[in-house]
């Protein structure tokens, strides 16, 4: 079975269909409240309102890895939301008690935001990522900036990029 980090970046590529150029993704284990937070917020197409009724089975259809999280997060007693509002955006946020034993495991993140940072360079991406070990936070326009002379499609800042940010990530990640 896949990690949530799959199904996670899986709806950011909804997002991303849906005509967002501004996505943020915010993981944080909430060591205090036991909890593990996953939030995506982008300035993408409003949801469709078929989608946001929980009862709908369409949203299996428009979106597997939406559904999944969905129903998983239920499954392991968490909770699911979708917000949509014409002028702050869209918010999905996921909630997973963050001590328990039978939810997966978060996973790597970094082919995911790395292929994301490739694939899309016209698209702003934040990526945060929170736990009591410390921070991860990376943002493509910052990143861009500060970096202006490097080919971005070369395959040699790809695997380095990658093994930067598995490395950042490893570092911080507790018990996601």
């Amino acid at each position: 079975m896949k990690d949530l980090a799959f199904y996670f970046f899986q709806c950011v590529n909804d997002r991303i269909q849906a005509k967002a150029d501004i996505i943020e993704m915010y993981i944080v284990e909430n060591d205090k409240d036991d909890k593990l937070e996953l939030l995506i917020r982008d300035n993408g197409q409003k949801f469709d309102i078929e989608l946001m009724k929980v009862e709908n089975l369409r949203i299996m259809k428009n979106s597997p890895a939406l559904y999944f999280l969905q129903q998983n997060s239920k499954e392991n007693k968490g909770s699911f939301r979708m917000l949509s509002h014409n002028q702050t955006g869209n918010l999905i946020e996921v909630h997973y008690p963050l001590k328990s034993k039978t939810r997966l495991r978060f996973g790597s993140v970094a082919v995911f935001l790395s292929m994301l940072f490739v694939t899309y360079p016209e698209i702003h991406f934040v990526y945060s990522q929170i736990s009591k070990k410390g921070e991860l936070l990376f943002d493509s326009k910052q990143f861009k900036k500060a970096l202006s002379d490097v080919n971005f499609e070369d395959s040699e800042f790809l695997s380095d990029f990658k093994t930067l940010i598995e490395a950042e990530s490893a570092a911080i990640q507790d018990l996601a």
